[in-house]
């Protein structure tokens, strides 16, 4: 009897955004009880202000718990209406008369 191939397969939190922090794509745990932490990071013109958890949880089922704290855009940027990025703000042309 010969092996010809095998297949693997798991489950995974897919990679998200929420509150302006980037989560990566995780391997769920083992166990149906099990969750892996994941850390995430500020998106793009954005930083963690006070905010000191930038992590959600990966349950087995492959769903996110969140538990993220958040991001803050920096100064000169506004978050986007999905709060998934920060976009500039328009300066506004002021002409004398």
């Amino acid at each position: 009897m010969t092996l010809l191939s095998v297949q693997v397969y798991y489950i995974a939190c897919n990679a998200t955004t929420v509150n302006l922090v980037a989560i990566p794509t995780t391997p769920a745990g083992r166990d149906a009880s099990s969750v892996v932490k994941a850390t995430g990071t500020c998106v793009a013109n954005s930083n963690a202000g006070v905010a000191t958890r930038q992590s959600a949880l990966c349950k087995a089922d492959g769903s996110w718990f969140m538990v993220t704290d958040g991001c803050v855009c920096v100064a000169g940027y506004q978050p986007t209406s999905d709060n998934k990025s920060c976009a500039g703000i328009p300066r506004l042309n002021v002409f004398a008369v």
